[in-house]
């Protein structure tokens, strides 16, 4: 299940930094909401967010959150379930108003853009939520249009994909003119992730000397290099043809079992959990596949679900059948989403009979082709 590129957004930028004790306010007024409900503040972190602050949302409607800023770097605002943004917390205090609870759908999430009154640096977090939420809606509209086509699912998956990547580089020109005009703002970080690792690096290291040189108390670009490379260092050791990390996860009666127990073998590995519609939707794909191998001693299929409560899994291991090794991951899968990297379900990986991973996101026709181009190794 797609997580909002907001959360993509936050999760890749981690340039939070330590800094001396000064203290900004977050402020403004929500239209619609309901008694109890709260702002928050959360800062993220490598697969996990920290809540850094709360308040109320007043009987007018106001809210005001003054907090010390232990970190520099982007946060998100939410107002309850309703809307949220990204913000950057570091010497600017900023007004956020929000719609709050929405009256279009009888209470949905509501779509209308936020916006951020604060200085400069929020201004390009402006930038940043637009763009996110209209990559996000372009998104979903190609997909609806694709999806609606006669086509195999694997020739879907393929010009969703082509058209996407066309229109991030469009994003890409736009976030290279913002940040170019830009440059010395901490903030334009925020934008990385519409650039090109490859093409754009020397941009964006060019980029962070200038931020360096202009903010020369700030620490925000040298901690940002430091937690990319970080990030890049744990990449690699799930990337295709690394060695397959061996968790260890429980069966309904509460026996262990590790993923090294089916080496010598084909594995298939489902990453999922009940609450999931795209997982559940992906599991009589699944089962299809199955069939044709059941009776190859060189494959194997293993379902891992992240389900935080067993009775929910043991409920939707009843309801859906499926014929193969069923697993309970512990603490809602939490650390094996941070080990292999992956914060989306379903999760489908090929792991090959040498226990290395062969294939990862794998879903519906390409499971199968997957496990063929792994047998002929």
């Amino acid at each position: 299940m797609r997580k909002s590129l907001l959360s993509a957004l936050s999760m890749l930028l981690l340039p939070m930094v330590m800094i001396g004790q000064n203290s900004v306010t977050v402020h403004g007024k929500v239209g619609n909401f309901k008694s109890g409900d709260k702002i928050s503040l959360t800062r993220p972190g490598d697969f996990s967010s920290e809540k850094v602050g709360e308040a109320p949302i007043n009987a007018d409607g106001s809210y005001s959150l003054t907090l010390p800023v232990e970190k520099a770097g982007i946060h998100t605002l939410a107002c309850g379930r309703y809307q949220r943004a990204a913000v950057w917390i570091e010497d600017e205090d900023i007004n956020v108003d929000f719609e709050g609870l929405s009256t279009e759908k009888g209470g949905a999430r509501s779509s209308k853009p936020v916006h951020i009154n604060g200085g400069p640096k929020n201004d390009i977090m402006n930038w940043a939520n637009f763009m996110s939420a209209q990559s996000h809606k372009r998104s979903m509209d190609i997909y609806s249009l694709v999806h609606s086509e006669r086509l195999p699912q694997a020739r879907k998956v393929a010009v969703c994909k082509s058209i996407i990547d066309a229109a991030g580089n469009v994003d890409g020109e736009y976030a290279r003119k913002i940040i170019s005009d830009n440059g010395p703002l901490t903030s334009v970080i925020a934008l990385f992730p519409y650039l090109s690792a490859d093409k754009d690096s020397a941009f964006m290291e060019e980029t962070l000397d200038a931020i360096i040189k202009a903010n020369p108390g700030s620490q925000v670009a040298q901690t940002y290099r430091k937690e990319r490379d970080e990030r890049k260092a744990r990449e690699n050791l799930v990337a295709i043809g690394a060695p397959a990390p061996d968790l260890t996860f429980h069966t309904a009666n509460g026996k262990p079992m590790s993923l090294s127990a089916f080496k010598g073998k084909v594995l298939i590995v489902d990453f999922w959990a009940s609450w999931c519609g795209p997982c559940r939707a992906e599991i009589p794909k699944l089962k299809k596949i199955y069939e044709d191998f059941k009776d190859n001693d060189k494959v194997a299929f293993l379902s891992v679900s992240i389900d935080s409560e067993k009775e929910d899994w043991l409920k939707a291991l009843q309801s859906e059948n499926m014929p193969w090794e069923q697993l309970l991951a512990p603490d809602s899968g939490k650390e094996t989403m941070k080990t292999y990297r992956f914060n989306g379900i379903p999760f489908i990986i090929c792991i090959a009979s040498d226990g290395t991973i062969f294939r990862k996101h794998l879903r519906g026709d390409a499971v199968r082709e997957a496990i063929n181009d792994a047998l002929a190794r």
